[in-house]
């Protein structure tokens, strides 16, 4: 999301200039400058920010609705992702414990086990 908003950013500075040009070389200079800015940027910051599946703590914010975006932005990548009887189901295994998220076919968490010892 950090990347997205990023590279729009970017690109809202030039796109004035873009709409008005009808070179297409012109044209071609201008998106590899800010493919080269956006590249510059992410070099800067990183990795996105999420949380990492070793850290259980996001379990607390955990909610039914929350779509796969906002589960991963809470606890980072699963460490498994399977179907099981129709739903997408995230794995996520810590010392001393495991927990699941369950997804409708919409995308969003329509169940969820948190691992014990985290409320």
């Amino acid at each position: 999301m950090i990347r997205a908003w990023l590279a729009a950013l970017a690109c809202a500075q030039s796109c004035a200039a873009l709409a008005q040009s009808d070179d297409p070389a012109a044209l071609r200079r201008e998106v590899d400058e800010l493919k080269a800015r956006v590249s510059a940027i992410e070099r800067r910051l990183g990795e996105p920010v999420v949380a990492t599946a070793s850290d259980p703590s996001g379990w607390a914010k955990v909610d039914r609705g929350m779509t796969q975006a906002e589960i991963k932005g809470l606890l980072g990548e699963p460490h498994k992702a399977f179907d099981l009887d129709g739903s997408r189901v995230w794995y996520y295994s810590y010392r001393g414990g495991a927990g699941s998220v369950f997804f409708d076919s919409a995308g969003r968490a329509s169940s969820f086990q948190r691992p014990s010892g985290v409320r």
